[in-house]
C-alpha cells in the first residue's frame, strides 16, 4: 500500500508543482500516448536480456523551456510484465519554430510481475532524450505534436521463485508518441 501511495505521489507531484510554479498563459496542459520497443536487462540468480513492445500514457504541463509530467508505461511478454509509474521533468531547447529537443530525468516506481513468481516493486530512475515536432497545421488541430525519444532506467524491481531471483537491472525504451496540448 505504501508503494502505491508513493508511486501516485511521484506522478502527481510534478503535475501539481508545475501548476503552482506558473499559472500563466505560458503554461499548457498536455496528454499523450507512446508506443515503443523496450530492452530489459535482468540480473540476479538467473540473468537474461529480452526485448518487447511497450505502451505509455502521460499527462503534464508545458512551460516556456521545460515540461513536467507523470507517465505510466507498460512493457509485457507472454508470461511477464514491467510497469513503470514515474514523475518526469525535461528541459526543452527550441531548434526551430516547430521543433524542440529535450533532455530530462525521471523518478518513480517499477513493478516486475512474472507468472508464478513472487514479485516486488522498486525504485526506478533514469534519463530521457528526444525531439518534439509540432504538426498542428498539417492536421488542422492546434496543440498536436509528435515525439520521438529514448528513455534509460535503472530499476530495483525483482521477482523470486523457489531459490531463484530475477532483478530488473536496467531498461532501455525507444518510443514514438503523439501529444495534445489543451
Amino acid at each position: 500500500m505504501k508503494k502505491t501511495i508513493l508511486a501516485a505521489a511521484l506522478v502527481v507531484v510534478p503535475f501539481v508543482s508545475g501548476q503552482a510554479l506558473a499559472m500563466t498563459d505560458d503554461m499548457d496542459m498536455f496528454g499523450g500516448v507512446t508506443l515503443g520497443s523496450s530492452s530489459v536487462y535482468l540480473g540476479g540468480d538467473l540473468s537474461a536480456d529480452d526485448s518487447t513492445s511497450s505502451f505509455g500514457l502521460k499527462l503534464g504541463s508545458n512551460f516556456d523551456d521545460f515540461r513536467a509530467y507523470g507517465d505510466l508505461s507498460i512493457a509485457s511478454w507472454s508470461d511477464a510484465s514491467l510497469t513503470a509509474i514515474t514523475g518526469n521533468a525535461d528541459y526543452l531547447y527550441t531548434v526551430t519554430e516547430k521543433l524542440d529537443i529535450f533532455a530530462g530525468g525521471h523518478l518513480g516506481f517499477h513493478s516486475f510481475d512474472v507468472d508464478g513468481w513472487d514479485s516486488s516493486g522498486g525504485l526506478g530512475y533514469g534519463f530521457q532524450v528526444g525531439g518534439i515536432y509540432d504538426f498542428s497545421k498539417l492536421v488542422s488541430r492546434d496543440g498536436m505534436t509528435a515525439e520521438l525519444g529514448m528513455r534509460y532506467s535503472l530499476s530495483g524491481a525483482e521477482a523470486e521463485v523457489s531459490t531463484y531471483t530475477l532483478e530488473v537491472d536496467n531498461l532501455t525504451n525507444f518510443y514514438v508518441g503523439v501529444n495534445y496540448a489543451f
